[in-house]
């Protein structure tokens, strides 16, 4: 399944009481939130400010960040019910992923280490109700998780339109998606000609097609998982197209020399490579591959001595094909390279998927 991040609210509420410190009923108070592994969420209220470094818990797993806190005032005069709304947002206003999180209470009454309670709770797509009583100066304990009214995700192609007629190359597919969002780690969105797989993109911007098969196709963008499988259930939009490939193909040869994609991507174990070039192949022309350093991976400048010619693509489009392995012939690690296309001056860089 993919990231959810169901948008919710918790309402929490907690009454203290005293341990009679040095200073009672005067003291300082915290509460904040953290995930299960007890990284820092967000301070929801503070009430101390000279002497808040007597918080040591807050302090220790916080830093002292109180950005955007609900509430931060001077030290209490006398222990109250303190009562909170959350949007489930972080520290810089972000939302939370679904999960286990832990809301810590914490007070002293002296300047020193005091004493402290936490509740745990899930956030997700169902509601969650606790009501409870802590050990010795934490009472009346409740807390209500609820999670806004979600809708499925959706995705929509906007355009080109149904049965249309593609006259060049490249050209744009614009959709509309919610409720879904792959930058942020949802998933991803997969393109697929005539049901088979092509390519997965993790953007909302439009998306540039610069290779298409010949004669009618259906072009479909269906939503993906971190798995790389279609959501369940399936969530996807489907066009006709067809092409005129005397015009794509007169577009293509008028073009400088580019790359038109790899296919599968991502791939296991090896690759296809497309590309045209503005005149026949020299000398010139570089294929190369490179991981996330920037170093290189694989130098395929000398497959293109005998590249594949691409049918129906003109007489400078080609092709040649990467096995997975570097220079020295050993198979790569999973992850994302760059393969990058150098012929005259003109350079062009696009990426690829490797996944085992």
């Amino acid at each position: 399944s993919y990231n959810l991040r169901t948008d919710g609210s918790v309402d929490f509420q907690i009454r203290t009481t005293t341990y009679n410190g040095q200073y009672a009923p005067r003291h300082c108070f915290a509460m904040w939130v953290t995930d299960e592994n007890d990284n820092f969420i967000r301070t929801l209220e503070k009430r101390a400010y000279s002497y808040q470094q007597y918080l040591t818990y807050w302090y220790q797993m916080t830093g002292g960040n109180v950005n955007n806190a609900l509430i931060t005032s001077a030290s209490l005069n006398n222990h109250i019910t303190h009562n909170i709304n959350w949007d489930c947002t972080d520290s810089n206003l972000q939302p939370i992923p679904d999960g286990i999180y832990k809301i810590y209470i914490e007070f002293t009454e002296s300047n020193a280490s005091g004493v402290w309670h936490v509740v745990e709770f899930e956030k997700g797509e169902q509601p969650f109700e606790l009501i409870t009583n802590g050990p010795n100066n934490f009472h009346d304990i409740e807390l209500y998780y609820t999670p806004a009214t979600t809708s499925d995700p959706t995705i929509e192609i906007i355009s080109p339109e149904d049965n249309s007629i593609i006259e060049n190359l490249p050209f744009e597919v614009e959709f509309n998606v919610t409720n879904f969002d792959p930058i942020a780690g949802d998933g991803y969105i997969g393109l697929y000609f005539n049901d088979q797989f092509y390519q997965i993109y993790t953007t909302l911007d439009p998306i540039e097609i610069t290779d298409f098969p010949q004669g009618s196709s259906e072009l479909r963008l269906t939503l993906l998982d971190s798995a790389l499988l279609p959501l369940d259930p399936e969530v996807s939009d489907a066009i006709t197209l067809s092409w005129n490939p005397n015009s794509v193909n007169d577009n293509l040869i008028e073009n400088s020399s580019r790359l038109l994609g790899n296919h599968p991507n991502p791939f296991n174990p090896r690759t296809t490579i497309s590309f045209s070039l503005s005149s026949e192949i020299s000398d010139s022309a570089e294929l190369k591959i490179y991981n996330l350093k920037g170093q290189i991976v694989k130098n395929l400048s000398p497959s293109l001595c005998h590249p594949e010619p691409v049918e129906g693509r003109g007489e400078n489009s080609y092709s040649v094909t990467w096995n997975g392995t570097d220079d020295a012939g050993k198979p790569v690690s999973s992850g994302i390279y760059y393969y990058t296309l150098k012929h005259g001056n003109k350079t062009d860089t696009k990426k690829m998927i490797l996944l085992k």
